[in-house]
């Protein structure tokens, strides 16, 4: 630490130390994150499922569009924290990260099929909402198709930076699970185009 002027300063040396202890994150943070993606995957797979099948709100999915969001900008933070990471992980590590990773894949592709399940309902609401006594246009398909897209690119990159880390034997099986979720992203962008 340098002192000038009564003022103390940190060296350089000493700002990246503090730094990099604040940023650093290791496996754990990683599968906390997995895990937490885990949850909101849950919790927005239950509000696709409870949307009315008639008779929904434009308001109810834009409801269900800033859950999305918010689980996109989740899965974004949660790359940037798994590339982070020395690669390779060890192979305990990488078995804690594969066991999450499969936990949370069924969970995608359960409620991706959900939300095809729902276009009906979807393509059913108004194409526009009143606010405050102006209308304004809401295309709900093309909503949805953006929020796939942008979840797709989160999830991809997540998988990617999964199956990056992994030590050469589990690169297969991480693999496998990354295939699984572009697969049934594609089939539901599909599903909207």
């Amino acid at each position: 630490m340098l002192k000038r002027g009564g003022t103390c300063y940190f060296g350089d040396e000493d700002l990246r130390r503090q730094y990099k202890r604040v940023r650093e994150v290791d496996v754990h943070n990683g599968v906390a994150d997995i895990t937490s993606i885990a949850t909101l995957t849950s919790a927005f797979n239950n509000s696709v499922s409870e949307f009315p099948s008639t008779g929904g709100t434009v308001f109810q999915y834009l409801a269900l569009h800033a859950s999305a969001t918010g689980m996109s900008t989740t899965i974004d933070l949660a790359t940037a924290d798994v590339k982070a990471l020395p690669v390779p992980v060890s192979e305990a590590d990488g078995q804690l990260i594969l066991t999450a990773a499969a936990t949370l894949t069924p969970m995608i592709t359960d409620t991706l099929n959900n939300i095809v399940a729902k276009k009906a309902a979807f393509i059913a609401l108004p194409f526009s909402i009143q606010v405050i006594g102006m209308v304004m246009p809401v295309a709900v398909p093309a909503l949805v198709k953006q929020d796939l897209i942008k979840g797709n690119a989160s999830a991809s990159a997540l998988s990617s930076a999964l199956v990056a880390l992994m030590p050469a034997d589990l690169v297969p099986a991480g693999s496998i699970l990354k295939n699984q979720v572009d697969t049934a992203f594609a089939q539901t962008i599909a599903a909207y185009t």
